[in-house]
């Protein structure tokens, strides 16, 4: 009976120790040049008060399981990933300009989480499959349809004329939804992993063309 209390003890313990630990996700859309969230913010503009207020709405203690709450739920944001080129023409005639890109694959989803949350990636699948740690990713899921899913690669070449006194930038523009919010897992009423997770989802993606005047 001792051995059985120490060992409950010991994963609790463990449990307790793993909340402490800060994790990285594959959360690359916070770095693009340009992302605008309508309605809502990113978990990352979210103030110390906010964050502990809404984790306290997922406090409440259970015996086994996952408490989780959405602060905001398809929250539309356009971006910009990065410029491609920018062609500048200060002269007096027409330059004409040929430019090849290749878009590699890409998933059409991207996660990020705060405090002790996880976010697992398995690299043996034929295609890498990332989802959130088990238990809170099928909680989400039935709030959120996402899934590892690639777009194909495509090559292209574009062929612009630049006019005298006049730029042409070629960037990637897109537009998606933000779902994000707070969760806490609980084993034997004992708070396990708690903090905030948030998924980006791509809607639509393509290369736009924008020419000024200089």
């Amino acid at each position: 009976m001792k051995k059985i209390i120490a060992v409950v003890l010991f994963f609790l313990f463990a449990l307790s120790i793993g909340g402490l630990r800060e994790l990285k996700a594959n959360s690359a859309y916070r770095s693009y040049e340009d992302l605008n969230v309508y309605g809502g913010k990113l978990i990352s503009k979210w103030t110390s008060n906010e964050y502990n207020n809404y984790l306290k709405d997922v406090t409440k203690r259970k015996f086994w399981g996952w408490n989780v709450k959405f602060v905001g739920k398809e929250l539309k944001c356009t971006y910009t990933t990065e410029t491609l080129y920018s062609f500048y023409n200060d002269g007096f005639t027409p330059i004409d300009y040929n430019y090849s890109i290749k878009e590699t694959d890409k998933t059409k989803f991207e996660l990020s989480v705060s405090g002790s949350l996880q976010i697992k990636t398995n690299e043996k699948a034929k295609i890498k499959e990332t989802n959130f740690e088990s238990g809170l990713d099928a909680q989400i899921k039935t709030s959120v349809t996402y899934s590892t899913e690639h777009t194909k690669s495509e090559e292209m070449t574009l062929k612009v004329q630049v006019d005298p006194r006049t730029q042409v930038t070629v960037y990637i523009y897109g537009e998606g939804k933000i779902y994000n919010g707070v969760a806490a897992s609980y084993y034997f009423w004992i708070t396990g992993h708690k903090g905030a997770f948030e998924i980006f989802l791509i809607t639509t993606q393509y290369m736009r063309l924008e020419k000024t005047r200089i």
